[in-house]
């Protein structure tokens, strides 16, 4: 990228610097962006442009024939050094400057092309009030409409690119004619060979669109939307193309906006020393192999679910398969695949623009020497640009693609970084604050947009910034992270950018922004509190190695190898596997996996539990032990009311049982009669005991989840006490940096 933009920066810098025109003695005091009018640019085009880019004499410095002294500026005028006009140098093949030699290491191939698009014209496309006679304003008008949507606002780069409708086109071949000829040939497009059909001598008349036409008019006018200025040049020392055009966009306001732009590709890609092209190479040959690894795992992933489907392969797919992670992989090998095609495309267009490039050089040889019709050169170079225009277009498109595949694969590496409990981290707060953001961006969308309106009312005539929508939304994001530009607000009206600027800066800059972040850091510190006692990567780097070391010596075995004996014994159905809720000791592992050892299946149980229990505990916010604490205080009211109701009956019952009187009933007397106490004592004793046991059972449920209540608001307390430090730390940082 280096390389291409210092050949893009030169041929650019040149032409918008150089090229000028409205000459006083030696200095021309106007360039391409003090073109404003058709006149204007054709005297850009032929004092400017045209001596800048064909230089066929070697240039001397200002005043260099009275520097000689005043018998050498005798008889000669300061347009016609006495230096030589070229230069034989060590080791060159031809004398400096060769022809079509640009900017000293460039070389022009071709000519130089100038097309144009066109407008309809029309008096039907004329928009008139409707409350006045349409005939008598196209009398009073005079003339058509040729309405067009070029260069309404400034153009940018992509404006430039190709042209979709051509409709006339002119050359300027420096290896067939002379620089007076070219001279001659912008002069009749300027008048529209009216001149030459004046004298009689039309066929003379160097503009062939112009000569065709009648009746007689100039190449640019009025109905012209875009104009192109074209040329390619070839860099030998760097080995690329580039295709310069200048561009210049006639809008119906009546403004001429002016854009240069310069798209390069390399000519073979592989023309590079050794020990540049071997890293690159094998780079690219790893790139290739991970992407076709990737495909195969996600493919051997697919089969396997589908393998081990029970309820159907589209079902067992979307549930066991489909996940945010998977689209990722899937979307990185798309475009992975994409680039590849794109890639090879491209260097087939560069292999056909090098063959157009050859038969140039051919033609170039046979210039010179004088053997080449001027119809057949022309033809090779129309071909030939064609041919440049679609390779560095192919170059263009596979860098938009590339650009999105490190977007993918930053994606990817925060795939990765979850396995990784402090690595987690972001995405985890992320997920946690989703809800609360997706709510948030609800209010902000709308008072954002609002502003935005606003802005697009209150600036949009006056600033080009704020003039359509896209623009006013960019305009507005930056300015909500400080940059904005309010001497031009305040020239629109002091009283109408105040009231904007100072809502919009209090409102969504010192409030929604200030939400937001206070959202993100709400998650962002739940999730640290989580992962406080997580494993750090080096930690885990280091218990890898240690890992690595006693399976060498036979110490441990892998954990795969623990995975692969439950996933034998599932006959491979790991869902299966997966919702087994069986307690398993140590025994059952070291019987099962072969050569595990008692201390290392100790271990691993105690780690996978305290895995478990940690996932659980870190699943439940917030608002779930507050749901929980609801729940449980629900219940124990439930089971209190239904307590009360039953004591309500028992004492009903026993009430009853009081006022009955039977006296040598067998049935009362072997219920609550007895040895020493009569019936009414028995059926006391018998309630008694009854509401003991009852209020021993709800005092120790009570007290449990008292208990359960207390352990829940304690660790609440302590996430609260954890959050109100890092706030204040927060705060002691801001007050710091302030």
């Amino acid at each position: 990228q280096d390389l291409m933009f210092s050949i893009e920066n030169s041929l650019e810098f040149d032409v918008v610097e150089n090229a000028n025109f409205a000459w006083a003695h030696n200095f021309g005091h106007k360039g391409l962006q003090d073109v404003n009018s058709i006149a204007d640019f054709w005297s850009w085009m032929r004092l400017g442009l045209l001596p800048l880019v064909v230089q066929p004499s070697w240039p001397y410095s200002e005043d260099y024939p009275p520097a000689l002294g005043t018998d050498a500026y005798e008889g000669t005028n300061y347009g016609r050094p006495t230096g030589p006009s070229q230069w034989a140098f060590d080791q060159y093949d031809l004398q400096a400057p060769i022809r079509n030699d640009y900017l000293r290491h460039s070389r022009l191939i071709g000519g130089i092309k100038l097309h144009q698009t066109v407008a309809e014209a029309s008096k039907a496309s004329c928009i008139f009030p409707t409350s006045v006679d349409r005939g008598l304003m196209e009398a009073w008008l005079g003339k058509p409409c040729m309405p067009s949507s070029e260069g309404v606002l400034t153009p940018e780069l992509h404006h430039s690119k190709s042209f979709t409708e051509q409709t006339r086109q002119e050359w300027l071949l420096p290896e067939i004619d002379s620089m007076d000829e070219m001279r001659r040939a912008l002069l009749d497009m300027e008048d529209g060979c009216s001149h030459a059909a004046a004298l009689g001598q039309l066929q003379t008349c160097r503009c062939v669109t112009c000569r065709s036409q009648s009746p007689r008019q100039p190449l640019v006018d009025e109905q012209t939307k875009r104009l192109e200025i074209a040329f390619v040049t070839y860099n030998a020392q760097y080995g690329s193309y580039s295709y310069v055009g200048t561009n210049i966009f006639f809008n119906r306001g009546g403004h001429m906006h002016k854009h240069v732009n310069v798209m390069s590709a390399w000519a073979d890609v592989l023309a590079r020393p050794l020990p540049e092209l071997v890293p690159v190479l094998l780079a690219g040959a790893f790139w290739l192999l991970t992407l076709l690894k990737v495909a195969c795992s996600e493919v051997a992933e697919i089969v396997s679910v589908a393998r081990g489907a029970k309820e159907g392969v589209w079902k067992a797919l979307k549930e066991d398969y489909l996940s945010p992670w998977n689209m990722v992989d899937w979307i990185s090998i798309g475009i992975g695949g994409l680039l590849v095609i794109v890639l090879v495309e491209a260097q087939m267009k560069v292999r056909t623009a090098n063959a157009s490039f050859e038969q140039m050089m051919d033609a170039s040889t046979r210039a010179r020497e004088g053997t080449v019709m001027r119809q057949e050169y022309q033809e090779l170079t129309h071909a030939f640009f064609t041919d440049v225009e679609a390779m560095v277009l192919a170059e263009e498109t596979f860098r938009y693609i590339l650009f999105f595949y490190p977007s993918i694969l930053m994606l990817r590496l925060f795939k990765s970084f979850s396995a990784q409990a402090r690595l987690s981290i972001v995405t985890k707060t992320l997920r946690r604050a989703t809800e609360d953001l997706i709510h948030f961006f609800i209010v902000f969308g709308c008072v954002f947009s609002c502003f935005v309106i606003n802005a697009i009312l209150f600036f949009g005539q006056d600033l080009e910034d704020f003039c359509t929508w896209p623009r006013a939304l960019n305009a507005c994001f930056r300015a909500m992270f400080g940059e904005w530009d309010f001497t031009k607000m305040q020239e629109i009206g002091l009283i109408k950018a105040q009231i904007w600027f100072w809502s919009f800066m209090l409102l969504v800059v010192l409030i929604l922004l200030n939400m937001l972040l206070a959202l993100i850091l709400d998650a962002y510190t739940e999730e640290k509190a989580r992962a406080r006692n997580a494993q750090s990567l080096i930690d885990q780097t280091f218990d890898m190695y240690r890992r690595f070391r006693q399976f060498r010596r036979g110490e441990r075995v892998r954990l795969n190898d623990i995975w692969d004996a439950f996933e034998k014994e599932y006959n491979g159905d790991i869902k299966s596997m997966l919702a087994d809720e069986r307690l398993i000791k140590v025994n059952f592992l070291t019987n099962h996996v072969d050569k595990l050892q008692a201390k290392q299946a100790k271990r691993t149980l105690e780690n996978s539990l305290a895995k478990h229990e940690g996932d659980i505990e870190a699943e439940i916010t917030e608002a779930h032990r507050l749901k929980k604490i609801r729940d449980a205080a629900a219940h124990i009211e439930s089971r209190s009311a239904n307590m009360l109701r039953e004591l309500e009956f028992m004492a009903s019952r026993v009430q009853f049982y009081d006022r009955m009187q039977a006296p040598g009933d067998p049935e009362y007397d072997f219920h609550f009669g007895g040895e020493d106490r009569s019936a009414t004592e028995a059926s006391q004793e018998a309630v008694n005991q009854t509401v003991s046991d009852l209020s021993q059972e709800i005092c120790g449920l009570f007290v449990g989840n008292l208990k359960q209540i207390e352990v829940w608001q304690d660790n609440f307390e302590r996430q609260q006490n954890e959050l109100h430090g890092l706030v204040a730390e927060m705060q002691i940082m801001v007050r710091q940096q302030a």
